[in-house]
């Protein structure tokens, strides 16, 4: 990148990802920078990548541009979304096609960005694909020391009732991964659903004590900025309803510790960090999202967290 240039940042992610956009706008306007949004799901059927061994090709398409960009052009890339399946795949006509092109366009841009790209990425991908496994992050929340419910993962349907009977049915399921085409909410189970092997054998789920209690606490982390909004909701899953009550709060000083040395041992710069206070105020570990939804938390607490993020990059970029 020619020193006496703006800092450009790439954003790789969804053509219509609201994210993307608002943190983009936000590069652009409070910070006087560039950004490109590289549609992740946008490149089967186009020019987009090439990449020659040796270096003398390494480029992508922003969409916004009609000439390809050298990376050697960006200084950060913020690895919002590229995972996902392309919305061209089926232009061969082939429906099983699908799962080959979308597999070949998602590692291309994984190899060129980790071969070819010697600048910072958030987060790298393999960092990413190691945090969002949520048994990794049990572990290490735990290796830290913060506070995590009783934990079971299992599709052994004894081992699974007795978990139940052991927590007087105060218990709760929730899909080992996640899936964004198909989101599962978290529920509690009864005796009637465990009742029935064929259920419980069919993957291994996460069977977790119950923490009592109405306040949640989304913890939103970018680089050394942390900023927490507290939900208030006497649902288990609040993702379901939009009458919540979303405050500006702060974690107190020995949980910011754990956050922090969490995301370290991660190898995450940023991620979005789910808690729960029980009724004694103890806050236990839920889960953590490394490219986590954050719009909506902004827009019912007026939080400034798409300028947080945009700031963050900006600052990895020493703009």
């Amino acid at each position: 990148m020619n020193s006496s240039a703006k800092p450009r940042i790439g954003i790789l992610s969804l053509a219509d990802d609201l994210h993307a956009y608002a943190v983009g706008e936000s590069i652009k306007n409070d910070f006087d920078c560039l950004w490109d949004l590289i549609e992740t799901d946008a490149i089967a059927g186009t020019n987009s990548i090439s990449w020659r061994l040796g270096g003398e090709i390494a480029e992508m398409l922003p969409s916004r541009e009609n000439r390809h960009r050298p990376l050697l052009d960006y200084s950060v890339f913020w690895a919002r979304r590229f995972r996902f399946p392309q919305r061209g795949s089926l232009v061969f006509g082939r429906p099983d096609y699908k799962t080959q092109v979308d597999g070949d366009c998602r590692s291309a841009v994984h190899g060129i960005l980790s071969a070819a790209f010697g600048g910072i990425i958030v987060d790298r991908p393999a960092s990413m694909l190691q945090a969002e496994n949520k048994l990794v992050q049990l572990h290490v929340a735990r290796s830290v020391g913060l506070s995590i419910p009783h934990t079971l993962v299992s599709q052994n349907p004894s081992r699974i009732r007795d978990f139940y009977c052991e927590h007087d049915g105060k218990i709760i399921v929730k899909p080992v991964q996640g899936h964004p085409q198909i989101p599962l909410l978290t529920g509690s189970p009864g005796a009637a659903e465990l009742a029935v092997d064929e259920a419980l054998t069919s993957a291994p789920a996460i069977y977790q004590q119950l923490i009592e209690g109405n306040r949640h606490l989304r913890v939103h982390c970018f680089g050394d900025q942390i900023l927490t909004a507290q939900i208030d909701s006497p649902d288990l899953d609040w993702r379901a309803r939009h009458d919540i009550a979303v405050a500006e709060t702060k974690l107190d000083c020995a949980t910011e510790k754990q956050v922090r040395k969490l995301l370290a041992e991660l190898g995450l710069r940023m991620g979005v960090i789910d808690l729960k206070l029980d009724r004694d105020g103890v806050p236990y570990w839920l889960e953590l999202n490394s490219q986590g939804q954050f719009l909506f938390v902004e827009a019912l607490s007026g939080m400034p967290l798409a300028r947080a993020c945009a700031e963050f990059l900006v600052g990895l970029a020493d703009c």
